[in-house]
């Protein structure tokens, strides 16, 4: 696996790039000794935006390298893989 690990930066950097990107997602105020934080964007939008640089910076530009490191690690389940063809088969006829 990992040969697919196309990291151009070295792991913690993209660990620590990873948490700079979710506190940008994010507002922070002080209410005392309590700090409160805020999405700025829907969840959706920024799992997309953490996807898309996970994707860039972590996998080489691979979406494909993704789902393979994710199928190979053995931590998805048999109903997550049916709802990965399920998808696939919907993007692919949609396609067509």
């Amino acid at each position: 696996m990992s040969g697919r690990w196309c990291s151009p930066t070295s792991y913690p950097a993209d660990v620590a790039d990873s948490r700079h990107l979710l506190t940008l997602a994010l507002t922070h105020r002080a209410d005392g000794r309590t700090h409160v934080y805020k999405p700025v964007e829907s969840k959706e939008k920024a799992r997309r935006h953490v996807l898309r640089h996970l994707v860039s910076h972590v996998f080489g530009g691979s979406a494909a390298s993704v789902m393979l490191n994710l199928v190979e690690s053995g931590e998805l389940t048999k109903k997550d893989l049916d709802e990965i063809r399920k998808r696939i088969a919907l993007k692919s006829s949609k396609a067509k």
